[in-house]
């Protein structure tokens, strides 16, 4: 059961008021990374890719590590270029009167698109729109922007 949205804190805790991870992202990265040994090298890149998010927002596809997925408009992917090549896919609410960025959904993108293959992107927004509709659940007043 989800409980409440997390600050983020994988490799080291970054403190901002505007993104935010499902409470699932965090094993969802554990899982990808494991005993890899790229956990340093993921954190740098992840903090950097953090800090454009929070200072373009919406802006940030204008970044080669950012874009709007065309079929889904209100989701967003977040590419960190590793031996994994993983993808962290996002979406914009409103919460409590201001806007927020919420990271859902982080795998592996290295097969060929199927709901069943959990490092396809089909799998993932599968996933991405289930954790979508759990914070919703917990979060009366959460609104998904698709503009």
């Amino acid at each position: 059961m989800l409980h409440k949205l997390n600050k983020i804190v994988y490799v080291e805790n970054y403190e901002n008021d505007y993104v935010y991870a499902h409470p699932s992202l965090i094993d969802d990265l554990d899982e990808i990374l494991g005993e890899s040994g790229k956990e340093t090298d993921f954190g740098k890149q992840f903090r950097k890719k953090i800090i454009f998010l929070e200072n373009l927002k919406k802006n940030c596809i204008q970044q080669k590590s950012f874009e709007r997925l065309s079929k889904h408009g209100y989701l967003y992917s977040l590419r960190v270029m590793d031996v994994h090549n993983i993808r962290i896919l996002f979406a914009f609410f409103a919460l409590q009167g201001r806007e927020i960025v919420v990271l859902l959904y982080a795998f592996p993108e290295k097969s060929k698109s199927t709901k069943n293959n959990p490092k396809s992107y089909s799998y993932a927004i599968e996933k991405a729109k289930e954790r979508i509709e759990e914070l919703k659940s917990v979060y009366n007043d959460l609104q998904l922007i698709t503009s």
